[in-house]
C-alpha cells in the first residue's frame, strides 16, 4: 500500500493511502527565492504605494515595530534585520518591537524567534489585550468597532507591521492590516470585530469586500500605519516573495503571490476528508481549528466527515467558550455541510475533547473506521497534509 506522511506536531504521522481517496491537495510547487537577504533588500528599496522607511522616519522619534508571536511561523529574525538597514540612524533606545499576541496568551517564547542579539538591543513589548492601562482609544470604525490599540504602537512616530501572508478563514489572507487587528488590539476590539464572521464574504480567500479585512484596514487607517512588510512562502518553508509599503496596496500585490501557492483544484467529491499540519498550527486546537475549512471546501453534498490531525500539546488554547462559540459555530460552519462530524486526532484525553466541537478518535485509523460508519465504508475520501498551507478552489 502507498504510504502518507501527514503534518501533525513535533513529529509526522504516516498512513496507508484510504482505497478510495479521491485526491491529495499539496501546495503548489512555487520555487523558493535564491537569496532571502537580497530578497528583503528588494521589497524594502521598492516599497508599493509609499515613500521607503528610510525617509518615512526622517525627522521621526518613536519607532515601533510590530511582529507575530510564536504561532506565526516565518523569518521574523531575520526581516528584522533587512529593516534595521532601513532604520540606520535612529538610536537603538527609540526603536521598541510590540508581540502582536492578539487574544493569544502572552508567551515569552515568542522572543526565541528573533533571536538573543534583537532582543538585547531593544526593547520588546509583549501585547496584552486584557491589559486595558496599556490601551489608547482612537476612535470608531464604521462598522461601530469601537478601537482600542496598544499604547506603545498608537503613540509611536512610525507604525511598521510585520506578517506573513497565507489563506484564513475570515480575513481572506492573513498580513496587512492583521497585525494590528487583532495583533495589538484590545479584547473588545477583537471581539466586536471577529463577530462578523457568519457575513458573506468573510471567508477564505477573499480579501476586497470582506467586512472583516476591511474593519482591519479602516482600523490601520486610523492607527497611522506607515508601512508594512510581509513576507509569501510556499510548503517548504521557503521565502517566495517580499512585499512592503502600503498597508493595502502592498497587501494586495502579497495576496497575488499566495495565491499562487496556496490555490489548488479541488473535484469536491469527498464525503470523508483528512487534513492535517505542523507546528505552530497543531500546537492547540485553537490554532488546529484553522484546518476545517480547507477540508470542509472538499466535501460534497449535504453531509460529510471532517479529520483533524493535529497534537495540540498545549491543549485547547483559549476558553472552552471561545473555541466552541468564536470559532467553531459562527465561524467553521459556514464551511460544512448541514449535517457534518468532526473527528480529533491528538493528544488531548477523551474528557477533553468532548468538551468541545469535535468527536474523540485515539488514532487516524479509528477515524476512518467510525467515519466510514457514517457516511459508507466506500465514501470517497480527500486528504490534505498541510491545510495551513491551502485553499481549494
Amino acid at each position: 500500500m502507498e504510504k502518507i506522511k501527514l503534518e501533525y506536531g513535533s513529529y509526522p504521522l504516516e498512513i496507508e493511502k484510504p482505497k478510495n481517496t479521491v485526491e491529495i491537495l499539496h501546495p503548489n510547487p512555487v520555487e523558493g527565492v535564491k537569496d532571502v537577504h537580497e530578497e528583503f533588500r528588494r521589497a524594502l528599496k521598492n516599497p508599493i504605494g509609499t515613500k521607503q522607511i528610510s525617509e518615512i522616519v526622517k525627522g521621526k522619534k518613536r519607532i515601533a515595530i510590530v511582529v507575530s508571536d510564536r504561532t506565526r511561523i516565518y523569518p521574523k529574525k531575520e526581516m528584522i534585520e533587512a529593516l534595521l538597514e532601513e532604520l540606520k540612524g535612529i538610536p537603538d533606545e527609540n526603536i521598541t518591537i510590540v508581540i502582536a499576541n492578539g487574544n493569544h496568551p502572552v508567551d515569552e517564547r515568542s522572543l526565541h524567534h528573533l533571536g538573543e542579539e534583537i532582543c538585547k538591543r531593544f526593547r520588546i513589548v509583549q501585547h496584552n489585550s486584557m491589559d486595558e492601562s496599556n490601551l489608547i482609544h482612537i476612535g470608531k470604525t464604521s462598522r461601530g468597532t469601537e478601537v482600542w490599540v496598544n499604547k506603545e504602537v498608537a503613540e509611536a512616530d512610525v507604525k511598521i507591521l510585520i506578517g506573513h501572508i497565507k489563506p484564513h478563514y475570515f480575513t481572506g489572507y492573513s498580513g496587512g492590516a492583521k497585525s494590528l487587528l487583532p495583533g495589538v488590539c484590545g479584547f473588545y476590539t477583537i471581539a466586536n470585530n471577529h463577530i462578523m464572521k457568519p457575513l458573506p464574504n468573510a471567508r477564505l480567500g477573499i480579501v476586497d469586500g470582506n467586512p472583516i479585512r476591511e474593519d482591519m484596514e479602516e482600523a490601520g487607517r486610523m492607527a497611522g500605519i506607515d508601512f508594512i512588510f510581509n513576507v509569501v512562502m510556499n510548503g517548504k518553508k521557503e521565502v517566495v516573495r517580499a512585499v512592503a509599503g502600503d498597508l493595502v496596496k502592498a497587501h494586495r500585490e502579497g495576496v497575488v503571490w499566495a495565491r499562487k501557492v496556496c490555490e489548488v483544484k479541488t473535484q469536491k467529491l469527498a464525503k470523508i476528508c483528512i487534513v492535517s499540519d505542523g507546528v505552530p498550527v497543531s500546537i492547540n486546537l485553537y490554532q488546529a481549528s484553522k484546518l476545517v475549512p480547507p477540508a470542509g471546501k472538499t466535501l460534497n453534498g449535504d453531509s460529510g466527515v471532517v479529520i483533524v490531525c493535529a497534537e495540540c500539546d498545549k491543549g485547547y488554547g483559549s476558553s472552552l467558550n471561545v473555541i466552541n462559540e468564536m470559532i467553531y459555530r459562527i465561524g467553521l460552519t459556514n464551511y460544512l455541510p448541514e449535517k457534518h462530524q468532526i473527528f480529533l486526532v491528538s493528544s488531548l484525553r477523551e474528557e477533553e475533547v468532548k468538551e468541545t466541537f469535535c468527536r474523540y478518535a485515539s488514532s487516524l485509523e479509528e477515524a476512518l473506521h467510525l467515519a466510514y460508519e457514517i457516511v459508507g465504508k466506500d465514501a470517497p475520501v480527500s486528504i490534505i497534509p498541510k491545510g495551513g498551507l491551502i485553499l481549494p478552489i
